[in-house]
C-alpha cells in the first residue's frame, strides 16, 4: 500500500490520459487552452540537429510548410525523397527512382546529418512548436526517442484525440502506437521501415519521452500491427488456484483448463485453507497437488504458500471460479512472461457466458484502482485498441497473473483481501518491469 500512496495518479505509466467519458467535450477545452501555452517560450540552449526525411509521391505541401515554419527552433533540414520530380525550395530534395516508401527513407537516411532524424510523409503535419517541445525534453535526459501525442484532421476539423501511453514495450510489439518521432541518429544501425526499428529497439536499454501534447496532426490515422506471440518453449508453469468449500466451482475450472488447454506442461496445485472434511478427498483428486491448512482466508498467504510448493519455472495464479475460454491462453501468456523485462502478466476477463468485460487491465485514479472498461463489449474497439493488443498497464489482477518465478518476490500478506496484486504490480513497476494485459486471451470469471 506503500507503493500505491507514494505514486498517486502517477503510478500508472501506462493509464489512460484523458477520460473516455465525456472525451468530446474535454477535447474542446483541450483546443481551446493549447495556444495559451505556447505564447513567450523561453529560448532553448541547446538545439540538436534534426533531419527530416520526407517522402513525397504526392502533393507534400501541407507537410513541408509545417516543417518550414516551426517557431523557436531553426536547428534542422529537410530531405525530400521523391520517386518523381517535384518543386522544392529551399530542401534537399532526393530523386529516387523505387516508388516503395520505406526504401526512399533508407535513401534519404544515408544523406541525413542531423542528431535526431524523423520520418514522414504527405499524411503528416506538425504543430508550429512541435520540434521545439520535443528538443525540450533533452533538458531532463538525453533521450533516444522522443514522440508525442496526435490527433486526426478531418475536412480541417482536429478530432479523435489519442492521448498515448508512457514508454510501454510490449504495446508496440503489438502495434505501432508510437507513430512521428525524432529518433537519435546513431541507434539506426539497420534501416527496414519505421514499424521495424521501433521493435528492434523496444528490446534494447534506451530513454524514451512521450511529450504529453498533441504536436503531430494525421490525416489517415493507421498502424502496422503484429500477431500475439506464442511461447516456442516447453518449460514447467505452476498454476496455483487457492480454494475453499467450492468444489463444484473448482471443478469447473481445473476441467477447463485440462479439456482445452494446448500447453501441456503444467501442474495444478491447489492451497486450501480449510474446506470441510467431507469434500476434502475430492478435491485433492482434482490437483496434481493439494494443500490443505485451517487459517482464516488470506489471498496472498495462499498463494504464496502455493509459489513455495511449487516447481515451475513460471508461476499463474488463478481465482477457482474462473473457466478458460482460449486453448492458447498459456503459450500466448507465457511468450508475453519470458521477455527480459516483462513483470506481471494478465488476460482479458469476460463476466460468464457474455462478451462483456470483467477486466483488461487496472489503472489507478483518484478514488484508487480500477479495472478499465469494465462492462464494455470486447467486440468494440475501445481507445485506440486498448482491449485488442497486447497491452502495458500500471497493474494487472490476481485473478489470473502470470509470472517468471525469478520476479515473483511474494504478495504481501498484510494484504489478505484485496490490493495484493496492485501492490505487487507496482512494486514491479519500481524496479523496472513492464505488467501487460494479454487481450487475444479471454477468460470466463
Amino acid at each position: 500500500m506503500n507503493t500505491l500512496k507514494k505514486y498517486g495518479l502517477l503510478t500508472t505509466l501506462f493509464m489512460l490520459k484523458r477520460k473516455i467519458k465525456n472525451l468530446k467535450s474535454n477535447y474542446d477545452n483541450y483546443l481551446k487552452n493549447e495556444d495559451a501555452n505556447t505564447f513567450d517560450l523561453p529560448p532553448l540552449k541547446n538545439k540538436p540537429l534534426i533531419s527530416v526525411i520526407l517522402y513525397a509521391d504526392r502533393d507534400i505541401t501541407s507537410c513541408l510548410n509545417s516543417v518550414k515554419n516551426q517557431t523557436n527552433y531553426d536547428n534542422f533540414e529537410i530531405i525530400v525523397v521523391s520517386p518523381k520530380a517535384i518543386k522544392c525550395e529551399g530542401t534537399l530534395l532526393i530523386i529516387d527512382y523505387d516508388s516503395d516508401k520505406n526504401k526512399a527513407f533508407k535513401t534519404g537516411l544515408k544523406a541525413a546529418k542531423g542528431d535526431y532524424v524523423c520520418f514522414c510523409d504527405s499524411s503528416i503535419t506538425l504543430a508550429p512548436y512541435a520540434f521545439y517541445y520535443m528538443a525540450r525534453q533533452l533538458i531532463y535526459n538525453d533521450y533516444d526517442i522522443i514522440y508525442s501525442d496526435e490527433d486526426v484532421i478531418d475536412n480541417g476539423t482536429r478530432t479523435n484525440p489519442f492521448f498515448k501511453p508512457s514508454w510501454s514495450p510490449d504495446t508496440l510489439r503489438s502495434f505501432n502506437y508510437i507513430g512521428f518521432a525524432l529518433i537519435k541518429k546513431s541507434l539506426i544501425r539497420n534501416f527496414t521501415d519505421c514499424y521495424t526499428l521501433f521493435k528492434e529497439l523496444s528490446y534494447e536499454n534506451i530513454n524514451v519521452s512521450n511529450v504529453e501534447k498533441i504536436l503531430v496532426h494525421t490525416s489517415n490515422y493507421s498502424r502496422e500491427e503484429t500477431p500475439a506471440e506464442s511461447y516456442g518453449g516447453n518449460a514447467l508453469i505452476s498454476i496455483i488456484i487457492p480454494s475453499k468449500d467450492n468444489y463444484s466451482v473448482l471443478k469447473r475450472c481445473i476441467d477447463s483448463i485440462r479439456e482445452k488447454t494446448l500447453y501441456k506442461n503444467y501442474e495444478i496445485i491447489v492451497v486450501d485453507n480449510g474446506s470441510s472434511e467431507s469434500i476434502k478427498d475430492d478435491i485433492k483428486k482434482l490437483a496434481d497437488k493439494y494443500i490443505y491448512d485451517k487459517y482464516d482466508f488470506n489471498f496472498s498467504l495462499m498463494c504464496n504458500t502455493g509459489a513455495l510448493n511449487s516447481k515451475g519455472e513460471f508461476l499463474l495464479f488463478l481465482n477457482d471460479d474462473t473457466e478458460i475460454v482460449s486453448p492458447d491462453w498459456l503459450t500466448l501468456m507465457t511468450a508475453c512472461a519470458d521477455k527480459p523485462l516483462s513483470g506481471a502478466v494478465g488476460c482479458k476477463l469476460l463476466y460468464p457466458n457474455t462478451d462483456k468485460i470483467q477486466h483488461c487491465g487496472i489503472i489507478n485514479i483518484q478514488n484508487g484502482p480500477v479495472h478499465c472498461f469494465q462492462g464494455y463489449d470486447t467486440n468494440d474497439s475501445l481507445y485506440f485498441g486498448r482491449n485488442k493488443y497486447n497491452y502495458n498497464y500500471s497493474s494487472v489482477t490476481g485473478a489470473c497473473l502470470l509470472i517468471k518465478r525469478d520476479r515473483f518476490k511474494g504478495f504481501d500478506e498484510n494484504f489478505p483481501v484485496a490490493y495484493n496484486d496492485v501492490d505487487l504490480c507496482l512494486t514491479l513497476v519500481e524496479k523496472g518491469y513492464y505488467n501487460t494485459v494479454v487481450n487475444s486471451v479471454k477468460i470466463y470469471h
